[in-house]
C-alpha cells in the first residue's frame, strides 16, 4: 500500500480472504515467485486499493482491500482480559493444532485460555532470529496472533484449523518489536467447524501495536478423528 501511495500512511487491510492456498513447491531450491497486484478504486483525501496476491501463472491466491490516510490509525480503548481464563495445561506446540517449527514458535510459555478467549505472551521476529530489515509490520507477531486464534478454535474439541479470512487488520506501530508482547483474544463465535475472534497486541508500555478483527478459522475436515487428537 505504501509503495503505491508513498504520500499516505497505511491504516488498515480489510476483507482479507484466502481464495486458494499457497504451496511453496520450490522453497528449498530456487524459490517460488509471487506478485501483488494493486489497483486504486477510490479518490479523495485517503485511498482504497484493491490488493491481490498472484502466483507465477497470474492466478489470484489472496485478496484484500488496503486503506491509506494522511495520518496513521490509533486505538484508544484496549479490550479487557476475558473472564474465566485458566492456564493451558498441555503442550502448546503439540504437532497437531500447532505444528510450527522452532523459528515460528513465538508463543512464550502457556497462555491463559477459556470459553471467552485467551491471553498470551508473544515474541517478535527479532527474538526468533528472523533477521533485521526495513519491515513495515512484525511478521512473527501477526503469525503468532493467528496461531492463538487457531489454539482457541481447537481448545475445546481438539483437531487443527487454518485461517480463511480476516475482517480487518490495523497497524499502530511500524517495524519490528524489541520486547515480548501481550496478546488478548476475545472470542466472538466458536462452533464445531469454525470460529471468529478479535485480537489486540499490546507492548510493555500498554500501547497497542496491532489489531485483527473478525479472524475466521475453519477446522480441517477429519482432523478431529485422528487417534492422536485430544477428545
Amino acid at each position: 500500500v505504501e509503495a503505491t501511495r508513498p504520500d499516505l500512511v497505511f491504516t488498515s487491510c480489510e476483507e482479507f480472504s484466502v481464495l486458494r492456498g499457497v504451496v511453496l513447491e520450490r522453497y528449498l531450491s530456487e524459490g517460488d515467485r509471487l506478485s501483488i497486484s494493486v489497483a486504486q478504486v477510490s479518490n479523495g483525501d485517503g485511498v482504497i486499493l484493491r490488493l491481490r496476491l498472484l502466483d507465477a501463472e497470474g492466478r489470484a491466491r489472496y485478496a484484500a482491500r488496503g486503506f491509506a490516510e494522511r495520518k496513521g490509525a490509533t486505538l484508544d480503548i484496549l479490550p479487557e482480559r476475558p473472564r474465566g481464563l485458566a492456564r493451558l495445561e498441555r503442550t502448546v506446540y503439540d504437532g497437531v493444532a500447532l505444528f510450527h517449527g522452532d523459528a515460528f514458535q513465538v508463543i512464550v510459555g502457556a497462555p491463559d485460555i477459556g470459553d471467552a478467549g485467551l491471553e498470551a505472551t508473544l515474541q517478535g521476529s527479532a527474538a526468533r532470529g528472523w533477521g533485521a530489515g526495513s519491515w513495515a509490520t512484525d511478521p512473527a507477531l501477526i503469525d503468532g496472533a493467528l496461531q492463538l486464534a487457531l489454539l482457541w478454535t481447537c481448545d475445546a474439541e481438539g483437531g487443527a484449523a487454518l485461517p480463511t479470512s480476516v475482517k480487518s487488520f490495523r497497524r499502530f506501530t511500524r517495524g519490528l518489536v524489541s520486547s515480548d508482547i501481550r496478546a488478548i483474544l476475545v472470542g466472538r463465535e466458536r462452533t464445531a467447524d469454525r470460529s471468529t475472534s478479535d485480537l489486540v497486541l499490546v507492548d510493555a508500555s500498554g500501547a497497542a501495536i496491532a489489531e485483527l478483527r473478525g479472524v475466521e478459522m475453519h477446522v480441517l475436515p477429519g482432523s478431529r478423528r485422528s487417534p492422536s487428537v485430544r477428545v
